[in-house]
């Protein structure tokens, strides 16, 4: 493997972790950090083959959908195993995030 190789897969390796700690969906971390969206698809599916431990995490939502923002002000209950998760508007994605990751754990 070319050395540039190396460091240019890397690098993406580190953006895809930096967006799974962001919170961010993709298009508007990827708007935020100037990345191309298509490359970092690209790369994090890459990235994620090589990562059998990275799973989806099976999560059952209940609650009112309709607003402009897809929800209500009483918000939704997300259900991560025996897990709920109250998620209200102006929640904190990187937090929800870590909390799935963790109940996850568990499957």
């Amino acid at each position: 493997m070319k050395r540039g190789n190396s460091a240019n897969q890397e690098k993406w390796r580190q953006i895809v972790r930096e967006h799974g700690q962001s919170g961010l969906t993709v298009p508007d971390f990827c708007e935020k950090y100037g990345h191309p969206i298509n490359q970092f698809k690209y790369w994090k599916q890459k990235y994620c083959k090589d990562r059998p431990d990275l799973r989806f995490v099976p999560a059952v939502a209940k609650g009112s959908v309709g607003s402009s923002h897809g929800v209500r002000d009483e918000g939704l209950t997300l259900e991560v195993g025996k897990a709920r998760i109250r998620i209200r508007p102006g929640f904190d994605r990187a937090l929800l995030l870590q909390a799935v990751q963790a109940l996850g754990a568990d499957e």
